[in-house]
């Protein structure tokens, strides 16, 4: 069994809104980037909107057409739309509570959406690649640089490598960006 590597840490980006954080992420790095959600059709439902359960995109952020494009996704988009509208009110439509109860409490499901509403969390994805990005409130975790598995995060601190002046420049220059 192997486990990924996957870099994670701090970061200053605006995830106030997927639009802003668009917006940043295309400032700081040479990127196209999609932005949209996933919608869900029972949600669409309640919102009195036509949909279907496919990628939403809302808006498009060309820098330069040699750059990788990236789709940045909400991924409680619908569910606080849904919160704009009704507030409160929300938690006690009996279809949304049916959609959402899996074996828990509609007062565990509503202290679960509040908690989804206030937390922001974003998928940024390579199109046809598998390079990613999963972006939360204040921390990130970076699938971007792919390490592999354990294997080859140890073998960088074997013997051979660890005696190499040059990877260790290396590895620390990138330790640093």
């Amino acid at each position: 069994m192997g486990h990924d590597i996957v870099p994670i840490g701090n970061h200053k980006l605006n995830t106030s809104s997927l639009e802003k954080l668009a917006e940043d992420l295309s400032n700081r790095i040479n990127i196209n980037i999609k932005y949209g959600y996933w919608g869900e059709t029972e949600y669409f439902e309640l919102l009195n909107e036509k949909g279907n359960d496919d990628l939403i995109i809302l808006g498009e952020i060309n820098k330069h057409k040699s750059f990788e494009t990236y789709i940045l996704v909400d991924e409680k988009y619908m569910i606080k739309k849904l919160y704009r509208k009704y507030g409160d009110k929300l938690f006690k439509i009996p279809k949304l509570l049916y959609y959402l109860k899996n074996k828990t409490s509609n007062e565990d499901i509503i202290i679960q959406i509040k908690k989804e509403i206030a937390l922001p969390n974003f998928d940024l994805e390579l199109i046809n690649g598998n390079k990613y990005l999963n972006i939360n409130k204040e921390h990130y975790s970076n699938n971007i640089p792919y390490f592999l598995r354990w294997f080859s995060f140890c073998d960088i601190f074997t013997e051979n490598k660890i005696s190499d002046k040059d990877f260790l420049n290396g590895l620390n220059n990138f330790r640093r960006e």
